[in-house]
This record gives C-alpha cells, sequence and structure tokens, in this order.
C-alpha cells in the first residue's frame, strides 16, 4: 500500500481488505490518504464501510456525513470528542495515537 504512503509494506488485498484500508485511512486523519481511498474505492464501498466503522471523532463523523451524504444516524460508530489540550499534550497524545493506529 505504498500508494497509501504507509512506511510498511504490508500484504493487503485492496478489495478483500477494504475495510481495513478504509479505517486505517480515515482513523489516521491524513487528507492525502482520504483522497487515495476515494480514487480507489467507488462512492458505495466508502459509504458502506463508513457506516460500519465503530469509533469516530465527532468531527471525523461531521465530515463523513456531509461529504458523503449520509445522516449522522446512519453512522453505528460510537462518536468521542478530543478534549482541549496545550501543544505539549497534543504532541504526546498524536504520539500515543500514531502508535497505537499504526497499521
Amino acid at each position: 500500500m505504498a500508494a497509501l504512503g504507509w512506511t510498511q509494506d504490508y500484504q493487503l488485498d485492496r478489495q478483500r481488505d477494504a475495510g481495513l484500508i478504509i479505517e486505517c485511512v480515515v482513523m489516521g486523519n491524513s487528507g492525502e490518504d482520504f483522497r487515495e481511498i476515494q480514487r480507489m474505492y467507488d462512492a458505495e464501498t466508502l459509504r458502506s464501510v463508513l457506516v460500519q466503522l465503530p469509533y469516530l471523532e465527532a468531527r471525523m463523523l461531521s465530515f463523513l456525513s456531509l461529504v458523503f451524504d449520509i445522516p449522522k444516524e446512519n453512522f453505528r460508530a460510537e462518536v468521542y470528542r478530543i478534549p482541549r489540550m496545550t501543544a505539549e499534550d497534543y504532541f504526546e497524545f498524536e504520539n500515543e495515537r500514531a502508535k497505537l493506529l499504526s497499521c
């Protein structure tokens, strides 16, 4: 998945592993990777995966709802909010999140 800029060379099948790939990109919040999955998958595939994601940050839920014209109620995701934090807290949070979400 070098096209997505991932540092590891995973043996993923674009169709079989669509859910995993889309989830990792959405949770990673990378605009460039997001545009890449929009090129890789048709809108219906994206919609069907997105509504099944287990967790979404509140702003991401609003973004996906708007971009894909999906009512927020149709998402099964548990919504979480990222609290306001200092710059130091933010960088520590991002480092920990990157470790957890590295796919």
